[in-house]
């Protein structure tokens, strides 16, 4: 989109081309969608995308169609309303537009830039939402937003500044959240109530969460197992091993866990994961940093020499 602009085209025809083709395609419903929303806990839903996929994945698993809300409207919902959840379950509310062929939705920055300057100043803007994202903890899921409009969503959803004292909270799990100048900004300006998921990965954040609530829930959800992912606590113990001592550190953090010590050892890295962003985070916010020495780390020489 951004590429056609620099051509000097219309971004209403870019738009209309991309609603044309979302409405041809036949797309699969993601399972991280579908893991989220066999939790029915969550009833509200502000979703960053221009497409129908979070709505099929609430149909699909709850049997009911949420209802739907979008900025700039272009739904009979135009606001968070409580009638509607109750009526159907859930809500799902675009704040980034959502593709239609009479209004408009953002697929460039810029139009982001622009759809969030009218929905904090026009006076069509959704204010029972707004009120409602102050009242309420929030959990980012993989918004992989800039860092600007990232922190200006963040502030929109709060009454007051960041670093005022207050109950309710965010958890960000997303890429980006994990990037040096975000993760600062947080630390200095809301450290005590903005946590980052340090896998920085949101489909496995949702598996996981997936799989502790229906742990919780066993009556409700069959239970699945844990597997080796653990939850990062800040104050947890960092261990720090040489790749090929990886079998010691384990055993180490599998016994200080047995003890009832909250631990984070790099077994949880995933292919794709930023490892040096995502080390780096927890060696700032862990409490005890624990080095295992051997061979391997102490030979300049490399490994095994």
């Amino acid at each position: 989109a951004c590429a056609y602009k620099e051509q000097n085209a219309d971004l209403a025809a870019v738009n209309d081309a991309v609603a044309r083709i979302l409405r041809t395609l036949s797309l699969p419903t993601p399972e991280p969608l579908k893991l989220l929303a066999q939790i029915p806990n969550f009833q509200l839903f502000i979703s960053t995308t221009i497409d129908s996929l979070l709505e099929d994945a609430i149909a699909s698993v709850r049997g009911c169609r949420p209802a739907v809300g979008a900025f700039p409207p272009s739904t009979e919902v135009l606001d968070y309303d409580e009638a509607k959840i109750k009526e159907q379950g859930s809500l799902v509310f675009h704040i980034l537009g959502l593709v239609s062929s009479s209004s408009s939705f953002a697929v460039s920055e810029g139009q982001m830039l622009e759809i969030m300057h009218d929905f904090m100043t026009s006076e069509g803007r959704p204010t029972k939402l707004i009120n409602k994202l102050q009242q309420s903890h929030l959990l980012i899921l993989g918004v992989d937003f800039p860092d600007w409009l990232a922190r200006f969503l963040l502030r929109i959803a709060r009454k007051n500044p960041l670093w005022n004292s207050r109950s309710i909270s965010e958890l960000f799990a997303d890429p980006r959240a994990m990037k040096e100048d975000f993760s600062r900004f947080l630390r200095y300006f809301s450290t005590q109530k903005s946590t980052i998921y340090p896998g920085g990965n949101s489909v496995e954040f949702v598996k996981e969460l997936y799989q502790r609530w229906s742990a919780k829930n066993a009556t409700q959800a069959a239970a699945q197992p844990a597997g080796e992912i653990s939850p990062w606590v800040p104050g947890s113990v960092f261990i720090s091993h040489a790749s090929e001592d990886h079998e010691p550190a384990f055993r180490l953090a599998d016994e200080l866990t047995k003890a009832g010590v909250e631990v984070w050892v790099d077994r949880r890295l995933n292919p794709g994961d930023g490892f040096r962003d995502i080390i780096n985070y927890h060696i700032r916010e862990c409490a005890a940093f624990v080095a295992v020495l051997s061979g391997n780390t102490n030979n300049e020489d490399g490994p095994g020499r």
